[in-house]
């Protein structure tokens, strides 16, 4: 299945010749920890800002559910939307 990620981002840096010398563990100590570090939070921050294009929700976002009641209609609108029929049909 295709996975297109629009717009791309990354993590740019610069390294020296020295630093290109550095044994495997410090370079990845030095720029690929850091890098992932900040990659996983700039995704995080962009899938955090996605509940704003889901028409189907319940509840206040951000808000922890303060009634069993809030958590029921969570369920009642996964139902309506028929996510447990197609949540089986993707393990058959």
């Amino acid at each position: 299945m295709p996975l297109t990620i629009s717009p791309e981002f990354g993590i740019d840096w610069d390294f020296s010749d020295r630093d290109l010398t550095l044994s495997v563990d410090n370079f990845s100590k030095e720029f690929l920890e850091p890098a992932g570090t900040r990659l996983a939070a700039e995704l995080d921050l962009r899938i955090g800002q996605l509940y704003k294009q889901v028409a189907n929700f319940t509840g206040t976002p951000g808000t922890v559910p303060a009634t069993a009641l809030s958590a029921l209609l969570a369920g009642v609108l996964l139902d309506d939307n028929a996510a447990l029929v197609m949540i089986k049909e993707l393990w058959h």
